[in-house]
């Protein structure tokens, strides 16, 4: 992770509710220059920012320097001197000086394996000092979603979820984990209505995984849940006003195939045009492109095209197979006709073992997400149709040399 992620994931998890509700509040705006500083990328003025205040006494400015302190990509990253920055703001009475160490037990740092225990001890820190801080909440139920992943037991996750949830009903992040474990079905039945539900909230809140998770099920469905397609061009804008450039690239797909907007091909080039001036080598709005070229006067894609295009691309990973999953997945957009999703899944896992077996796990994992969210449309009895299906497509593949 970049500096600047990692220091502006801190202001974003660390930034309260309400200011208002919150005890430092007024030390919080005197160092507000500093967080501003952080999230543009100018970590010497927020140095500059936290020392000077905390030289005047601001116990935050104080705790903001620690925890800078303890970013390992941060320029004055210093684990030992951090921490005893903030151990001494939780001595002092400060809940972030508490949750922040509870995140760097929790993540663990160069040097400092994690250490879970040590975690949940300084979270119930924090909150012994302050039960509504919505920070400690945050970080706590992102903890336990992590230790929840690896176990296979969520039930600290939902005992963390409710106090957090009963304190901030509408936190975008809170909502967002629930809606996770009501998507996935972890600790609860799957429930996709119940996870949308959460992740509108989360997503009018600016939470763009939210966004992103809203927009699939919108898009495809799920079972139980019908597909809205003008919910899902509604939710593509929100992405492309948050900046995602997959938002621009959704919504272009969207206007090709009249899908929950009427057919616009000329807007649709425009909004990909834009994606690619800023990233000329941005896989999706690449392979959008091939589609956009590949437009008859019947304003129908040439799937023949479409996948020479793709192939052209040289993307890495978008073999033959992927290419085909490609076609399947854009659908009309490409010219092709709708897949049934039986076929998308068999398909998308062979693919995901293929990539996995040429040594690119990242790749995989993307390719796995796509699977996921074609495989939540099924009814559970089909798939075993999956796995016959994808069998069938391993058996029908040429011998690798």
């Amino acid at each position: 992770m970049s500096l600047r992620a990692a220091l502006v994931a801190l202001v974003l998890a660390l930034s309260p509710v309400t200011a208002g509700a919150d005890p430092f509040a007024a030390e919080l705006a005197r160092i507000e220059t500093g967080l501003v500083a952080i999230e543009s990328g100018d970590f010497d003025t927020a140095e500059r920012v936290f020392r000077q205040e905390a030289e005047a006494g601001n116990l935050s400015a104080r705790v903001w320097l620690g925890i800078l302190m303890t970013v390992p990509e941060s320029p004055v990253f210093d684990l030992a001197r951090g921490m005893a920055i903030l151990e001494a703001g939780a001595a002092a009475g400060h809940p972030a000086g508490a949750s922040a160490l509870g995140r760097i037990h929790s993540e663990g740092r160069p040097g400092l394996p994690a250490d879970p225990a040590a975690a949940e001890a300084q979270f119930a820190r924090a909150l012994a000092l302050d039960p509504a801080d919505p920070v400690t909440h945050r970080l706590l139920v992102n903890h336990r979603l992590t230790m929840g992943s690896r176990t296979g037991d969520f039930g600290p996750l939902h005992a963390a979820l409710a106090p957090g949830l009963a304190a901030h009903p509408d936190d975008p992040f809170l909502r967002l984990a629930r809606g996770l474990t009501a998507l996935h079905g972890a600790g609860v039945p799957v429930d996709p209505a119940a996870a949308l539900a959460d992740f509108e909230v989360a997503a009018a809140g600016g939470n763009l995984l939210a966004m992103q998770n809203a927009a699939a099920l919108l898009s495809n469905g799920a079972d139980g849940l019908p597909r809205d397609p003008e919910g899902a061009f509604r939710m593509y804008g929100m992405m492309a006003e948050a900046g995602d450039p997959d938002g621009q690239v959704l919504m272009a797909g969207a206007l090709l195939a009249g899908d929950g907007v009427a057919a616009d091909p000329v807007a649709a080039r425009a909004l990909v045009d834009a994606v690619l001036a800023r990233d000329p080598g941005n896989p999706s709005a690449l392979m959008m492109r091939a589609s956009i070229d590949a437009l008859g006067d019947a304003g129908r894609a040439d799937p023949a095209v479409v996948r020479a295009r793709l192939a052209e691309l040289g993307i890495e990973g978008l073999d033959a197979a992927g290419i085909e999953l490609v076609m399947m997945l854009m659908g009309p957009v490409a010219g092709s006709e709708p897949a049934d999703a039986v076929e998308v899944v068999a398909r998308c896992e062979v693919h995901r073992d293929g990539l996995l077996a040429a040594g690119a796990p990242d790749q995989a994992a993307a390719t796995e997400e796509i699977c996921a969210a074609f495989r939540r449309q099924l009814d559970p009895a089909r798939l075993p149709d999956v796995a016959a299906r994808a069998a069938a497509i391993r058996a029908a593949a040429p011998a690798a040399p």
